[in-house]
């Protein structure tokens, strides 16, 4: 939802006229969408990962990579939406506490292959699941919970805005998954700077390995650039924090600003949507100040 690139066709009046359907069904040239797709309804990012298997299956050519221009506009239109970009937040958090752990034991619980660990695996499996699928949706939506009522309080008469596709012609009642729904879009930045974090650290505490693999990629007594050899190091291991904490950061703010612009949209008053979309920020404001400590104290 936030890249810029995108799979779209180039021609609706191609798609309409093609009976074989080779980008859903697959054919000799490329395999079968594996997201269940055809390339003529593709309408947002949310629904392709750009496999780029429609390139090769299509028949008539009419299958295009694009550059999207403008703001960032795309909202979740499903409930699984939502859940997918709570669990991307989660699961970022919970790696890093995990794999890049300070502490033994918390590394030891999803080193199965080395401790065989299977009971201690299972028991932080099922908790993962429980935090990515209920505690955390749930804790987001009683904030947006509280935020409609907040909003109400405010102003008693925001209680409806117009259908963006009956243009202004109906209206319908805020209901909490709608607020919901166009609440939780403003979590991926935050989301994406976690994982950033992640793979930063990550590549800089495994970078000799990296230069390892390429004089020696079979593994094969290979020593093509002279660093076969080499010893394990960390590349610039102070600066780790820093560059997390930056990242962090930028997530953050990034995701304050989505969250009110969500909010101020539906109730076109800066105080209101403060009220609204403040139970929500502070959430957000409580998981980054808490991954800032973890990153900068261990």
């Amino acid at each position: 939802m936030l890249g810029r690139l995108m799979v779209r066709a180039r021609n609706s009046a191609s798609c309409k006229k093609c009976k074989e359907k080779s980008c859903l069904r697959g054919n000799a040239s490329g395999w079968a969408c594996p997201y269940g797709l055809n390339v003529s309804n593709i309408k947002k990012n949310a629904d392709c990962g750009l496999c780029t298997e429609c390139f090769k299956s299509c028949a008539y050519d009419n299958v295009s990579l694009a550059w999207r221009r403008g703001a960032w506009g795309e909202r979740f239109h499903t409930y699984g939406e939502a859940w997918q970009g709570i669990v991307l937040m989660v699961l970022a958090m919970v790696y890093s506490l995990t794999v890049h752990s300070p502490w033994p034991a918390f590394r030891d619980i999803v080193n199965v292959i080395d401790k065989a660990t299977w009971p201690e695996f299972g028991l932080y499996a099922a908790s993962l699941w429980a935090l990515a699928l209920v505690v955390f949706p749930l804790l987001f939506w009683a904030a947006t919970g509280i935020g409609l009522r907040l909003m109400r309080e405010r102003k008693p008469h925001i209680y409806k805005e117009d259908s963006a596709h009956s243009r202004g012609t109906h209206s319908f009642e805020l209901s909490m998954g709608t607020a919901f729904k166009k609440t939780m879009p403003s979590l991926l930045p935050l989301g994406i700077s976690l994982w950033g974090s992640f793979f930063f650290a990550t590549f800089m505490v495994n970078f000799s390995f990296i230069l390892l693999s390429l004089s020696d990629p079979f593994g094969w007594g290979w020593n093509l650039f002279g660093t076969a050899g080499m010893p394990w190091i960390q590349l610039w291991p102070s600066g780790i924090p820093w560059v997390q904490s930056a990242l962090i950061l930028f997530g953050l703010g990034f995701s304050l600003k989505k969250g009110y612009e969500a909010w101020w949209g539906l109730t076109k008053n800066a105080k209101t949507a403060l009220r609204g979309f403040g139970p929500t920020a502070l959430i957000f404001i409580l998981l980054a100040g808490g991954m800032l400590i973890y990153f900068t104290n261990y």
